[in-house]
C-alpha cells in the first residue's frame, strides 16, 4: 500500500508543482526565518538556566509556539491538498482561503497534541534525569519514562494522518485524533513507511542538499504525502465496506446506494487513469 501512496504523492505533486514550490519557498522563508530567530533567543536563555528550568522552557516553547507555527503552513496546504484529491485544480488563491478557514481549527488541534507531547516528555525526563526519585524507585521510574516517551512518539506519529482530516468542515479534536490513531493502529506499516520516507527526504534535503529540499518542497511535500496516505487508506476502506455489504445482502440496492456506488466506481476509474502513469508521461507530458 505504501507504493500506492508514493505513486499518488508523486503525480499530485508533479501536476501542481509550480504552485507548490512557490508557496513552499514563501513559507520556508517566513516560518523558517521566524523559527531560527526564536530558537536563538531560547537557546541563549536555556544555556544560562538550571536543567529543570531549561527543560520546562523548551517544552513550554513547544506548546506555545509549535501550534501556531504548524497551523500557519498546515492550514493552506491541507486545504489545497484536499482540493487536489477532488480534482478541482486549485489556484494560488486557495492557499489564502485555506489559511483563513483552517488556521483556528488546526491551531486548536496542535495545541492539544503538543501539550500532551510536552507533558509526556517532561515526565520521561523527570523519571530519568531529575535525580529526585529514591533509589528504590529507579527501575519503576525507568519503566514509566519508557512508557511516557513511546506514548509521546505515538502521539507525534498520529499528526501525519491527522493533517488531511483538519481540512474537513469543523473538525472536532476528538474525532480527528480518534481517526488518525485508528489509521495508525490498522495500517502501521503504511503510516510508518510514510514517516520513514519523510525522515529520509528530510535528511537528504537538509544535510546533503544543504536545506535546499526544505526550502523548495519541505512543507508542500509533507502535506501532499499526508493527503495521499489518507486518500489511499480511505479508498481501501471504502472498497472493503462495499464488498462486505455485497456479501451480507443479496437484496437490490436502493437508488441512493446505486448512486454512491457509481460515484465511487467513477472516482476509482479516474484515479486509475490519473495515477497509473509512467516515466514517459513524466518526461513527455504532452503525449499523455
Amino acid at each position: 500500500m505504501i507504493g500506492q501512496v508514493l505513486k499518488q504523492w508523486l503525480w499530485d505533486s508533479y501536476d501542481h508543482l509550480g504552485r507548490l514550490i512557490a508557496i513552499n519557498v514563501l513559507l520556508a522563508l517566513l516560518l523558517g526565518g521566524a523559527l531560527l530567530y526564536i530558537g536563538i533567543i531560547i537557546a541563549a536563555f536555556v544555556s544560562a538556566a538550571t536543567p529543570l528550568l531549561a527543560v520546562a522552557t523548551l517544552l513550554g516553547a513547544i506548546v506555545v509556539i509549535g501550534p501556531i507555527w504548524m497551523a500557519l503552513w498546515v492550514a493552506p496546504l491541507a486545504h489545497f491538498a484536499r482540493l487536489v484529491s477532488a480534482e478541482k485544480d486549485p489556484n494560488f488563491a486557495e492557499f489564502r482561503r485555506g489559511l483563513f478557514r483552517l488556521f483556528l481549527p488546526a491551531w486548536r488541534y496542535f495545541l492539544v497534541m503538543f501539550a500532551a507531547i510536552a507533558v509526556l516528555l517532561f515526565n520521561a525526563w523527570f523519571y530519568v534525569f531529575s535525580g529526585r526519585l529514591p533509589d528504590a524507585m529507579r527501575i519503576p521510574g525507568y519503566l514509566a519514562a519508557g512508557l511516557c516517551f513511546w506514548a509521546a512518539v505515538l502521539v507525534a506519529i498520529t499528526l501525519l494522518p491527522a493533517l488531511p482530516l483538519l481540512a474537513e468542515p469543523q473538525p472536532a479534536i476528538r474525532r480527528v485524533f480518534r481517526i488518525s490513531l485508528a489509521i495508525l493502529i490498522k495500517y502501521p506499516g503504511t503510516v510508518l513507511g510514510a514517516v520513514f520516507v519523510l525522515i529520509l527526504l528530510s535528511l537528504i534535503g537538509g544535510l546533503l542538499l544543504r536545506m535546499a529540499g526544505f526550502l523548495v518542497f519541505g512543507f508542500s511535500g509533507t502535506a501532499l504525502l499526508a493527503n495521499s496516505l489518507y486518500d489511499v487508506i480511505l479508498s481501501f476502506e471504502t472498497r472493503r465496506d462495499e464488498a462486505a455489504a455485497d456479501n451480507k445482502s443479496s437484496k437490490p440496492r436502493t437508488w441512493k446506494d446505486l448512486q454512491v456506488h457509481e460515484s465511487s466506481s467513477e472516482k476509482e476509474r479516474m484515479d486509475s487513469v490519473r495515477y497509473n502513469r509512467t516515466i514517459k508521461d513524466l518526461l513527455k507530458p504532452w503525449e499523455m
